[in-house]
């Protein structure tokens, strides 16, 4: 008998052993996991808190991401009215279960169910079970497992991102942006203590209905906090008076492009703490609002800016498209990351490529005269030539043709290379692919690729001499507001501090529209860099302002594409620029990297390093590396006759009668056009009769036709091809030249040298050739219509 009853009491054992490590293994999995997994809307804040933007659940309701913090003012209100004891039980009040089951019975139906508000948050996760007795069996075990798991903390954070409070709004943040336009910080004890009482009743009690048993709830409330004394008598009659709050209010739609750029790069569901200044951002919407109506009589729909900080590399401002209506007129579009043709807006980089590998001094002439090169003919925008410009002047006037020439000598394939580094990611294709035309809208770029590449060529400047500048971590343009430092990546210096600073300087002086009333006066106060571009067919507006603190960058056109003839970046992006530029704080300007750079001579005329025989000198700061790019070109040794001031040598001269004198001389082709534009320019005298030349410089060039070209000659109304005039550039006015066409003499020329050509279509070859035996030919072809 005995040995039976301790066989009983092991095999009890053991089954009470088995039955406990089954029941606490489903204890321990009991709890799903994740406890919540509802859609989640999207929503971006500032730094401080406040709504940018915001898309509702993809199954329509506004629940928020959960905040880890409940405020300290809803905290007490929940807790008073839903649950007093909520830190003293283990996630079940036996006393109020008993005293609801207790009504429950005695009303002869379920009106109370005694739940903490641990089991609420179970009665949330499970989404509206029926209340019976199983179910709230259910959520009392699941209770338990749940402040097995989680602080208390955390269980009212759960409660309150997961309450109902009427309609279609979920979660305490949702509510209190809803019905208060603020978040639940913000707060006031009343807006707190009616939040408190609306998941009670969320479908019979919500703002905007019932108002009268809504407002008997929350006055309750506040008495329970006022006998409590967590609120004073002063605070209770305050709170008492304040008004409920009306129809829902408006989440925040105008800056969907910024939502839409975080969702598409970090995924939806999630809380954005950006780096958008409300304020900043509002202006900006503003101005482009105030230049609306102006690009819409131009057929002009759609418009993007974007402000980013040098130092920190944050996105201040992002406006993707004009307008909060994205259902019209391509605005759903996000025209900050769209590609679009760059215009002229990469010529900085250019002129700074160049003295970077010393091919040019910042002011060194460049030639400004009808040029094709491999059947490419750039035109300027005003279809006009200078003859030859400063470089710095043609990065300032945006000339075409000087920037072409300027490419065609630095090289496409290193242009393109350069870019690349700089951090342009959109060039996909090869070199060849975009030609001479990569530097006149040729390749594509987007907002968000050119403001990277100015704020970090400002970001080196801005560390020259510093111990840091070797160094120095680039800044990624961010849209996520850190505490610490954004992200960074290390990339080699393609640009010395000097280049870059005079590549500043020379944006500085970009030509201002006349007509552009205070801007002068604004840029007296500030100076910056900027730059415009103009897409082919006037479909793009570029303009890019550059500070030591900022880099604005604006575009305007349209979506599809769409070119309008007044549609420049000078008339369309400057002035909403500039508007923009006054919203931030003056930032000075960029300090001069003196270290990087070299004090020399530099020949005023020319801009090169004086050479031996330049008689106007200056002495100037120029970067070192354009010491590679040699001394002047243009002046040089001419000797004259000292009674007929007439060039002579010692063929028709005594040593004593002959004369040094520097010249300053350019190609034939380059002094036509130049002497047109500088009146004050001494082309070089004729030489004295009877003396044998002896000269090495070019006396004349064609200006047309190009070389080596195929020229279909359009016909006039009676069927007949029109004429072709050719042309060439003199270094003597008043010399003869003799033409001949395929060897057939045709009339001699003198002082102005065009002369009209039959245009039957063949090969040619035009011979010239003047009185003192200089002789130039140019070889062409005409094909028929």
């Amino acid at each position: 008998m005995f040995k039976r009853f301790k066989l009983f009491v092991y095999k009890f054992r053991w089954w009470l052993a088995s039955f406990l490590i089954v029941s606490l293994t489903l204890f321990y999995f009991i709890l799903p996991d994740p406890l919540f997994d509802n859609p989640l809307s999207t929503i971006v804040t500032s730094a401080e808190g406040e709504m940018i933007a915001a898309k509702i659940a993809s199954d329509g309701q506004w629940r928020f991401p959960a905040n880890a913090d409940v405020p300290e003012k809803f905290k007490e209100c929940i807790l008073k009215f839903e649950d007093r004891y909520f830190y003293k039980h283990p996630g079940i009040n036996p006393i109020a279960l008993f005293s609801a089951l207790k009504r429950n019975i005695i009303n002869r139906r379920i009106i109370n169910g005694g739940s903490t508000l641990t089991m609420q948050v179970i009665r949330l996760a499970r989404k509206g079970k029926s209340r019976t007795y199983s179910e709230k069996l259910i959520e009392l075990t699941l209770a338990l497992r749940l402040e097995c798991s989680y602080s208390k903390d955390e269980i009212l954070s759960l409660y309150a991102s997961n309450a109902p409070f009427g309609g279609n709004v979920v979660g305490l943040e949702a509510a209190a942006r809803r019905y208060y336009g603020r978040s639940p910080e913000q707060l006031s004890w009343a807006e707190s203590a009616t939040l408190a009482v609306l998941p009670n009743a969320p479908s019979l009690i919500y703002p905007g209905k019932n108002s009268e048993l809504l407002l008997q709830k929350r006055n309750r409330l506040l008495k329970l906090l006022f006998e409590d004394e967590i609120i004073s008598k002063e605070e209770l009659g305050l709170a008492e008076i304040e008004a409920l709050p009306g129809t829902p209010l408006r989440i925040p739609q105008e800056n969907r492009h910024l939502l839409q750029n975080l969702m598409s790069n970090q995924g939806e569901g999630k809380r954005f703490v950006s780096s958008i200044v409300p304020e900043l951002q509002s202006q900006v919407i503003q101005a482009s609002e105030h230049y609306r109506p102006v690009w819409e009589a131009n057929g002009v729909s759609n418009a993007a800016v974007m402000i980013t900080e040098i130092e920190s590399g944050k996105v201040l401002a992002y406006m993707g498209n004009l307008g909060s209506d994205y259902t019209k007129m391509g605005r759903s579009n996000d025209m900050i990351q769209s590609h679009r043709s760059s215009g002229s807006i990469l010529k900085p980089f250019l002129f700074a490529a160049m003295m970077q590998d010393g091919n040019i001094y910042p002011k060194s002439l460049q030639a400004d005269i009808p040029t094709e090169i491999g059947g490419y003919s750039p035109k300027n925008y005003d279809l006009n030539y200078s003859g030859a410009v400063p470089a710095r002047n043609a990065i300032a006037r945006s000339l075409n043709v000087p920037a072409v020439r300027m490419l065609s000598r630095y090289g496409v394939a290193r242009f393109h290379y350069l870019l690349k580094k700089l951090g342009m990611s959109t060039l996909k294709n090869a070199p060849s692919h975009y030609g001479l035309s990569l530097i006149l809208g040729g390749a594509e770029t987007t907002i968000w690729d050119l403001s990277q590449m100015y704020a970090s060529l400002a970001l080196a400047l801005n560390h020259s001499g510093r111990p840091d500048s070797n160094s120095l971590e680039w800044k990624v343009l961010s849209l996520v507001h850190q505490q610490e430092k954004v992200s960074t990546y290390q990339r080699e210096h393609v640009l010395s501090p000097a280049v870059i600073y005079e590549m500043f300087e020379a944006m500085s002086q970009v030509n201002r529209p006349d007509e552009q009333a205070g801007w002068s006066e604004f840029l007296s106060k500030r100076k910056i860099a900027w730059k415009t571009g103009t897409s082919f067919g006037h479909r793009d507006a570029w303009a890019v302002g550059v500070t030591p603190r900022h880099v604005v960058s604006v575009w305007v056109g349209n979506a599809s594409g769409e070119g309008k003839p007044l549609l420049t970046g000078v008339s369309a992006a400057g002035p909403l620029l500039f508007d923009v530029l006054s919203f931030l704080p003056a930032a000075g300007w960029f300090h001069k990297p003196v270290e990087d750079m070299v004090q020399i001579a530099i020949c005023q005329v020319s801009g090169d390093r004086a050479g031996e025989w330049c008689s106007d000198k200056i002495i100037e700061e120029v970067p070192k590396t354009c010491l590679l790019s040699g001394s002047c070109r243009f002046h040089h040794l001419v000797h004259l006759d000292v009674h007929s001031r007439l060039r002579a040598n010692l063929s028709c001269n005594e040593p004593e009668s002959l004369e040094a004198q520097s010249f300053f001389t350019l190609p034939p082709l380059i002094e036509y056009y130049y002497k047109i534009r500088h009146p004050e320019y001494l082309t070089l005298p004729p030489w004295k009769p009877g003396c044998n030349e002896i000269s090495t410089e070019m006396a004349m060039q064609f200006i047309y036709p190009p070389p080596n070209v195929n020229l279909r000659i359009p016909k006039s109304y009676d069927g007949k091809s029109n004429s072709i005039v050719a042309e060439i550039a003199h270094r003597s006015p008043n010399a003869k030249v003799f033409w001949f066409l395929n060897g057939k003499q045709l009339p001699s020329t003198r002082t102005f040298h065009q002369q009209a050509l039959q245009s039957e279509a063949g090969e040619y070859i035009l011979l010239a050739v003047d009185e003192f035996g200089n002789r130039i030919s140019r070889k062409f072809s005409i094909v028929s219509q």
